[in-house]
């Protein structure tokens, strides 16, 4: 649960600093690299847990009429 939540921290932290910087007058551009290395980082990491969870069957599967 920490991981998750350390994740979703950084991702929020890289949004901010990407939209902040679209609004200064005069952007810095390793200010906004760092933030799109932070949400691609915080991404990667949360996607990565996906294929972990078990698959759920609970979907009804029709047969194909004739």
């Amino acid at each position: 649960m920490l991981q998750k939540s350390l994740y979703l921290v950084c991702l929020l932290i890289g949004i901010f600093l990407v939209l902040f910087q679209e609004f200064v007058d005069n952007p810095h551009v390793l200010i906004r690299i760092f933030g799109l290395s932070l949400i691609m980082f915080a991404l990667y990491n949360i996607t990565k847990r996906i294929g972990n969870y078990p698959k759920n069957d609970s979907f009804v599967e029709y047969d194909e009429e004739e």
